[in-house]
């Protein structure tokens, strides 16, 4: 018995690797990102973008395009994310990468704007005003970011930013 359990692990990854291939294939491309198996997750990226599938391929463009992101290359994963807000379902991920990728870069107007973009598609999201407070920070506009640290805690009590602020609070008791 102990020698048919030795492959047990590496039977169930291969296996739960391949149904996900065939059912969640982009859920399997971030997890393997998210891992450190970037050219395996480009593989499955292109896959979904060919596959006719619009949902998977709005969201393979936002992977893709993150994954750009993290190497620095901004014109690329501006690419992949305006290609992403073509699609309802992905256009308010696709605007916050964008402000994301404008924020790297040191455009923190045109970050604001992007952010704004994103807010229209989910005004119910605080993640979004969260990071247009980090923006008007950036921007000298302190009582504005607080306004919006304020909008999004509203939105998101569990938030991290609702964590940090309600632990400064108790322990300033």
């Amino acid at each position: 018995m102990e020698g048919s359990l030795r492959n047990f692990d590496q039977l169930l990854d291969m296996t739960v690797t391949n149904i996900l291939n065939h059912t969640h294939p982009y859920d399997l491309a971030c997890h393997l990102y998210e891992y450190g198996d970037t050219n395996a997750a480009l593989q499955i990226i292109r896959q979904c973008i060919d596959n006719g599938n619009a949902k998977e391929r709005a969201w393979a463009n936002i992977l893709w395009g993150v994954m750009l992101l993290d190497q620095h290359q901004y014109k690329g994963a501006e690419d992949k994310f305006n290609e992403a807000a073509k699609d309802k379902i992905t256009a308010y991920h696709a605007h916050c990468n964008l402000a994301g990728s404008a924020e790297s870069q040191g455009s923190n107007n045109l970050a604001m704007v992007l952010a704004d973009r994103a807010i229209k598609y989910a005004p119910t999201r605080g993640d979004a005003y969260a990071f247009r407070g980090l923006i008007r920070c950036k921007l000298n506009d302190y009582s504005g970011g607080l306004a919006e640290f304020d909008r999004e805690i509203a939105l998101d009590p569990k938030s991290l930013i609702a964590d940090r602020k309600s632990t400064r609070l108790n322990s300033s008791h």
